[in-house]
């Protein structure tokens, strides 16, 4: 029976898990109690808990963003359930606190999101949002006072604040009002608007609406705040751009008076800055891993660009720009690096990390010489520095405690070929005394999706699994954008298979090498990652011991009827085509569950408060392997954790709490034995 929603009930008989009906919260309920039972159980898992808390409850620090000359960053004791945010004149005495969203709930349910400072470093517009929702309601607060305005702007999604240059308001992105009693319907009609500071959100001004209804919209500015840039997706294939001179009058006169850099999403292009009347962007256009191109801002079309810093063999994923340099972060072959320009493209510095890791968090002031940048490794935790372009000099401002409480790791990167001759790069992570003989327990990661970039950092749930005895494996499956935009295109719509394939292939190679055996392999991923995990765990159920899918993607014959599901659809296709429908049918996870198989241990992790994957996703899945678990002799545990937080927002305690349920699933399917856990997982 549907329980009143439209769609093919004979099709989808757990179709009525969609609804926010009493039943289903009942039956979501059950679930967790069952999952929860279980899990408290595990003799691991307090274990890993006394870790984790090791890891996770020390400082913790963000990479400071600057404005105005004060520096505003993200910081916590270790004991907040929340991020308390400061500031200060240097990036030596970010000391006084601007907010502190742990005064706001007595549980950390509320997190504070797009902080976002004014250029004159003087206001800051923030977000919060409830139970981990990307809707946000942005306010507005007095640094110097530490109080909020009477300023109130509500649906914002996926667009933060960007102040125009008097500080006198700021353009935000969000959908119509009437989206907040939608529920988990689609989300359409995304626009950019004009708050003035002092007004109600009702007489704020549109500024600029997507061609598209599905289409995304998110504004950016230059330093000084005159030329705003509205970046239009629809597609991860990449975004159009637009540029409107706010110093041209009026807001209401000048907001039709946009002037095109690029009319269509067929490459990515990003702002880096503005210098001597000319725009820099950073793009993707008609090349692999990316360039630095130049154009007047008063005609920044395409046919005005000019190229300052050519392709090259590496990956571009980010930049920054100070008064006369430009910071560009690179991959290659997913080791990243730091490569300084002046701005007409003279490579002046290459900073090479000390190891294979991650650097992350690129920052800059234009009127300042400092870029600041994260670094971390699988076997340290994050490092914050700053780089000089006047005196070149590279200095520590940050050091995360928790290096002090890991052990040495082992960090290896493979190459694994795939049947149509692809090369995948892995890194893998292990301690030296590991025996290579078949036997460690081994989680093997995968994102691969929407060209996101997956980092070797540090994360606290890796770390306590190798300091443990565990294996960690990430593989940089296409689907991702690790090795350029081609990486990604591979593994989109009708080819989106290779991304699962990349991922058995991965798998093979750990089982060939001797790393595991298909007795102690768990396979792990989150959100798209999930879906990764879910379809190879369908094809190939002899190859894990168990599988952990964190708020996955697993109905694709629906997913575009839920929230931002329908910006999904040129990532995998749209389900209301009959031939791409039946392309979805084929690697969708929920439509491929065969009864009488016996499947590896599942865990599947959701987020009450997901309002980007929905909950669903997990729980008509849960049900199907549940269902067809019935006539297998001894199933092996399907368990749906529903969890508090949303997709990324959530606090210490909900993260440290699955977390540790996560690691104690995978140690007691994947054989990792719990006094080991005990005695060589406390190093420090």
């Amino acid at each position: 029976m549907s329980r009143g929603i439209a769609g093919p009930a004979e099709q989808d008989p757990f179709l009525w898990l969609e609804s926010q009906s009493e039943e289903t919260t009942l039956w979501l309920s059950e679930q967790d109690s069952r999952a929860r039972t279980y899990l408290d159980g595990l003799p691991a898992r307090p274990l890993f808990a006394n870790r984790l808390e090791r890891l996770l409850r020390g400082e913790r620090r963000g990479v400071p963003i600057g404005a105005g000359g004060r520096w505003f960053c993200a910081t916590n004791p270790g004991d907040l359930q929340q991020d308390v945010w400061m500031f200060g004149n240097t990036l030596r005495s970010i000391d006084h606190v601007l907010l502190d969203p742990n005064e706001f709930s007595s549980d950390g349910s509320i997190a504070v999101s797009m902080v976002t400072p004014s250029h004159d470093g003087l206001w800051v517009a923030y977000g919060t949002s409830a139970n981990g929702s990307d809707c946000v309601t942005l306010r507005v607060r007095d640094v110097d006072k530490g109080s909020d305005r009477e300023d109130r702007v509500g649906q914002v999604r996926f667009g933060g604040p960007c102040w125009c240059p008097d500080s006198s308001g700021f353009f935000y992105s969000a959908f119509p009002a009437h989206t907040a009693e939608s529920g988990d319907a689609a989300l359409l009609d995304h626009a950019l608007y004009y708050h003035r500071l002092g007004t109600l959100q009702s007489d704020d001004i549109r500024v600029f609406s997507p061609p598209s209804r599905n289409a995304y919209v998110m504004a950016t500015c230059d330093c000084t705040g005159r030329y705003l840039v509205a970046s239009v997706m629809d597609s991860p294939s990449g975004n159009a751009l637009y540029l409107l001179d706010l110093c041209g009058g009026n807001l209401e006169a000048i907001k039709d008076c946009w002037l095109t850099i690029a009319p269509l999403p067929d490459a990515t292009r990003q702002l880096v800055g503005t210098h001597d009347d000319q725009i820099v962007l950073f793009v993707d256009d008609e090349t692999d891993r990316g360039k630095v191109v130049a154009a007047p801002c008063a005609s920044p079309d395409k046919d005005h660009w000019r190229t300052i810093i050519p392709e090259a063999d590496v990956v571009m994923c980010d930049a920054v720009m100070t008064a006369d340099h430009i910071a560009l972060l690179v991959l290659d072959r997913v080791c990243p690096s730091l490569r300084l320009f002046t701005t007409t493209g003279v490579l002046q510095r290459v900073i090479h990390p000390p190891s294979i890791g991650a650097i992350t968090g690129l920052s800059a002031q234009a009127a300042g010489p400092e870029i600041v940048y994260s670094f971390s490794a699988p076997s340290q935790s994050p490092v914050i520095r700053a780089y000089n372009t006047v005196t070149h000099n590279l200095e520590l401002i940050w050091a995360s405690p928790a290096s002090g409480h890991l052990a040495p790791v082992v960090v290896e990167r493979v190459v694994v070929e795939t049947d149509d001759g692809c090369q995948i790069p892995m890194i893998i992570c292990r301690r030296s005394d590991v025996a290579l003989d078949g036997q460690a327990a081994t989680i093997l990661y995968a994102y691969g999706g929407f060209g996101a970039l997956v980092f070797t950092g540090f994360r606290a749930e890796a770390s306590a699994w190798v300091d443990s005895g565990g294996i960690y494996a990430i593989a940089c499956i296409r689907g991702g954008g690790e090795l350029g935009r081609q990486w990604h295109r591979a593994a989109v719509g009708a080819t989106k298979t290779r991304s699962f394939e990349d991922y058995v292939a991965a798998a093979q190679l750990l089982i060939e090498r001797r790393y595991c055996s298909a007795t102690t392999l768990l396979a792990n991923g989150g959100s798209n990652g999930g879906l990764v995990v879910a379809a190879a765990m369908l094809r190939h159920p002899e190859l894990f011991a168990a599988v952990i899918a964190e708020s996955a993607v697993l109905d694709m014959l629906r997913f575009h009827r839920f929230t931002c599901g329908p910006a999904w659809i040129d990532e995998y296709g749209c389900p209301d085509t009959p031939e791409t429908r039946e392309v979805l049918r084929a690697f969708s996870p929920l439509h491929n569950v065969l009864h009488g198989t016996r499947y590896p241990a599942v865990l599947l992790t959701v987020g009450s408060g997901d309002d980007r994957v929905v909950p669903c996703h997990s729980a008509k899945f849960a049900a199907t392997l549940i269902a067809a678990s019935v006539t297998v002799s001894e199933p092996r545990p399907v368990l749906l954790r529903v969890g508090r937080g949303g997709h990324i927002y959530r606090p210490t305690d909900a993260r440290l709490s699955e977390s540790a349920d996560i690691l104690a699933f995978a140690a007691t399917h994947g054989h990792l034995r719990p006094e080991r856990v005990e005695a060589e997982g406390a190093v420090g």
